[in-house]
C-alpha cells in the first residue's frame, strides 16, 4: 500500500552512519508521471506523489544546519514540475539553504523553461542526469519517451549555457536501434559536452512492457534476477548477438572516456 501522504515520511537520520559523510539525500516526490516502457519507477511507485514544499524545506533545512555540503535531489524527475521545482529553488535562495553542488534528474523538456534554469543555475543545482536515451526517433517513440532529437540538443546547449553539468544516459540495445545508432549516441554525448555518460543495457524488469514483450517473443535468455543491473544482456537484442551487445556497453565507455 503506497504511503498516500508522503509528508508523513520521516526524515532520514544521519547520525546512524559509521563512516563520514559529505552529501545528504532528499526525495520530494515518489514516482514520475512517465510511462517509458522500460522503466519500473512509474510501476513501483505509482501513483506519482509530492511532498510539500514545506515539509521539503524543512529537510533541507535540518541538512544545511548538520554541516552537508552537497544534496542531491533523487526523485526521478525532479523538474517534472516545474513550478514546484522554482518554488523550491527560489526558497532555497532566499533562506540561505545552497550548498556546493545539488544533483538532480530531470528531462529533456526543462530546457524550454528559461527562468527555470536560470534558478536552478541560481540554487546551485548544477549537476542532472537526463536520460537522451537514442538519438533514434523511431526508438524513442516506441519507449513512449515523450521527446524528440530536438529537444534534446536544446537540453544539451540550455545546460551548457546555465552551466549545469550533464550527465547523458543512453539505453543501448533498443529494437529500433541498430549499433550505428548507439554509436551516434555517444558521439553526441561528446558534442554537447557531457560531462560524464552512463549507459545502460536494456533490462527488461518484470513488470515493464518491455519484460511482457521479450517473453512472449520468447526472447529472454536468463530469468537469474542477479543478471538484471542494467550493465548484462539478459534477452536476445534485435539487431546484434547478445555477446555484440554486451561489448557495445564496453566499447560506450571507452569512446566517451577516451581511454587508451
Amino acid at each position: 500500500i503506497p504511503l498516500e501522504n508522503v509528508d508523513d515520511a520521516p526524515f532520514p537520520d544521519y547520525s546512524i552512519l559509521k563512516t563520514p559523510c559529505t552529501a545528504a539525500n532528499v526525495i520530494s516526490t515518489r514516482g514520475c508521471p512517465y510511462r517509458c516502457t522500460f522503466c519500473t519507477t512509474s510501476r513501483m511507485f505509482a501513483p506519482y506523489r509530492q511532498r510539500s514544499v514545506d515539509n521539503v524545506m524543512a529537510e533541507i533545512r535540518m541538512y544545511k544546519n548538520m554541516g552537508f555540503r552537497y544534496i542531491n535531489f533523487e526523485d526521478d524527475n525532479f523538474t517534472a514540475d516545474k513550478a514546484r521545482a522554482k518554488e523550491i529553488c527560489r526558497r532555497m535562495i532566499a533562506e540561505g539553504l545552497t550548498f556546493r553542488e545539488t544533483f538532480f534528474f530531470g528531462r529533456t523538456d526543462l530546457a524550454d523553461d528559461e527562468e527555470l534554469m536560470q534558478l536552478l543555475h541560481d540554487a546551485h543545482l548544477t549537476r542532472v542526469l537526463i536520460g537522451i536515451e537514442s538519438l533514434n526517433q523511431n526508438a524513442l517513440n516506441s519507449i513512449h519517451k515523450g521527446q524528440n532529437i530536438e529537444n534534446i540538443r536544446r537540453a544539451g546547449a540550455a545546460c551548457e549555457k546555465y552551466h549545469i553539468r550533464m550527465i547523458a544516459s543512453i539505453v543501448l540495445g533498443l529494437d529500433e536501434d541498430t549499433m550505428a545508432d548507439m554509436d551516434r549516441s555517444v558521439e553526441f554525448a561528446r558534442s554537447i559536452h557531457a560531462y560524464q555518460l552512463q549507459p545502460a543495457i536494456l533490462t527488461p524488469f518484470p513488470g515493464t512492457p518491455v519484460f511482457e514483450q521479450l517473453e512472449a517473443e520468447g526472447r529472454m535468455i536468463t530469468h537469474d534476477w542477479s543478471r538484471f543491473d542494467m550493465m548484462n544482456v539478459t534477452y536476445s537484442p534485435q539487431n546484434s548477438t547478445p555477446w555484440e551487445l554486451q561489448e557495445e556497453f564496453y566499447r560506450a565507455n571507452l569512446r566517451f572516456y577516451d581511454f587508451p
